[in-house]
Order: C-alpha cells, then structure tokens, then sequence
C-alpha cells in the first residue's frame, strides 16, 4: 500500500513539471511586453511636471474674497463716481479729499463704500481728480500680527499668480511698521501693504507709484 501511495506522489510531481516546462516553452507565462507601452525617461516633458507642481495654490480663500481681492482687474482708472456708483449700491457719494477745502478746490474728492473680506467689515476708499478715479484702496483691520502677515502673503501669491512676481518699492532703512509690494499692470500699479501702524492689510490700485 506504501508502494502505491509513493508512486502516485511521483506520478503526479512529474505531471506538474512537465506543465510548467510547457509553460515556459510557449511563452505562456511570461509574455513578451509591447514595447509601444513602455516611456523612455528621455521623452518625458519636464516642463510639464514642473507646471503641474507648481501649480499648487498657496491662498485658501472664498469666492466672494477672490472677487473683493480681483477689483483691480474690474475697475478703470478714469472712471467717474458716477460709474462707481453704478457698480456699488452703497457707494455712499463724494467728499473734499482729506477733508480739505483747498484740496477740493483743486479737483480733488474721495468716496467710500464698505464689503466683506475675510469675515470683517473692510472700507473702500476712491479718489478722484476732476471727477476723473486715479486711485482706490480697500482696508482690512487685523489685530493678530501673525495672521495679518499670513494673509499679506497669500494675497501677495494671489497676485503674483495674477500678475507675476512682485516688486518691493525702496522705502527709508528704519520703516518697520509696514511691507509693501506693487505689480506694475496696464490698468496701473497694483499695491498690497501690510501696515502694522494701523493694524491693517491694504490693497489697491493707482495711477503712479505710491511714495
């Protein structure tokens, strides 16, 4: 009986080696790769990669934020308060630039309005020479210095996404209470600030840069 168990074991290990010779002779278990599926590390276009990974955004900002923050891009410099107002029901009309009388008399007015950036209240203000906008800045309050300068920088990416890479104006060596950057556009510069002084981030546009 043990004969016969033994060779029934042989039996069977030869049936199985000789399949797997078979296997191997015919190709069947490893078939041969079309080399039309394989990428040469040559071909592969780098550029490609790098624009896909540095395509990342570093903002985390609303919708509604992003229109706020996109004003640059929406506003004329020429415009007349009458087309502001047009574009912003609460534009609340036009008074002496700085409150001064002589700065009226020579063309000068400004108007405010208000919006919602970042979940606060911020203030816009328009200037205008002889009914004609030649600068506007909106005004966020943030208390926090650490946040203020997080969102001076994702605002900065923002535009430089928008615009390309900032430019930092000259200011005096022992200026600490505010950074500042400008992208020089066809519309005019666009200026983003983050003044410490007034615990506040500004941004706007301009018809000549700021001093």
């Amino acid at each position: 009986m043990k004969w016969y168990s033994y060779f029934l074991l042989l039996s069977l290990s030869i049936i199985a080696l000789s399949s797997c010779d078979n296997e191997i002779e015919d190709g069947s278990e490893n078939p041969p790769i079309d080399s039309s599926l394989l990428v040469r590390p040559d071909t592969i276009n780098k550029d490609s990669l790098n624009q896909s990974t540095g395509s990342v955004k570093k903002w985390n900002f609303s919708a509604a934020d992003e229109k706020v923050l996109s004003m640059p891009e929406k506003l004329n410099m020429g415009s007349s308060y009458k087309t502001i107002e047009k574009m912003l029901p609460d534009f609340k009309g036009v008074r002496a630039e700085n409150r001064s009388a002589e700065l009226a008399d020579k063309g000068f007015v400004e108007g405010m309005s208000e919006t919602d950036l970042f979940g606060q209240k911020a203030k816009c203000v328009f200037h205008f020479k002889n009914d004609s906008l030649y600068s506007y800045d909106v005004s966020v309050p943030i208390m926090d210095i650490k946040e203020a300068e997080k969102k001076y920088n994702e605002i900065k990416a923002f535009y430089n996404d928008k615009y390309g890479e900032a430019q930092t104006p000259k200011i005096e060596e022992d200026n600490y209470t505010s950074t500042t950057s400008y992208w020089k556009t066809p519309k005019g510069y666009v200026v983003l600030a983050n003044d410490l002084s007034n615990a506040e981030i500004q941004f706007g546009i301009h018809n000549s840069l700021p001093k």
